[in-house]
């Protein structure tokens, strides 16, 4: 063997792109509360999760919002959310820089369903907002 022999090694370099995975129970569509839950699981078979960003947008608004960052991929967190629509994202971004988004719609009904009630005076007669009945009418 000479001098000029050289070792030659191998190496494995592998690369992440492939984006985490999110496992999310969106909330109830229609609530009546000042806050909701957001809970689930980011996970990322490679790299390892950085964060997941939770946020709540005012949807008829955008630049109106909530946000939260948690490190891992964990999460179970109360965020306020806004009166109307609001836009939930669930932003989950691995070590190697792979970002997944999933996103839901959650309407806070403050107000309820409209209501339109008719009030009738003891013997039928449609009363309206305008009319008083005194006893003995």
């Amino acid at each position: 063997m000479g001098g000029n022999e050289q070792a030659i090694q191998a190496k494995t370099i592998l690369v992440d792109n492939i984006p985490p995975q999110i496992i999310f129970a969106p909330p109830a569509q229609r609530l009546k509360s000042a806050t909701i839950r957001l809970q689930g699981t980011a996970t990322d078979g490679l790299a390892g999760m950085d964060k997941v960003e939770l946020i709540v947008a005012k949807k008829e608004d955008p630049t109106l919002y909530h946000a939260r960052t948690v490190n891992g991929g964990s999460f179970n967190e109360v965020i306020d959310i806004f009166a109307g629509e609001n836009l939930i994202i669930i932003e989950a971004k691995d070590r190697a820089g792979n970002r997944k988004e999933v996103s839901a719609i959650v309407t806070n009904d403050v107000d309820g369903p409209g209501m339109n009630p008719q009030i009738s005076d003891h013997l039928g007669q449609r009363i309206d907002d305008k009319q008083s009945v005194q006893p003995g009418d």
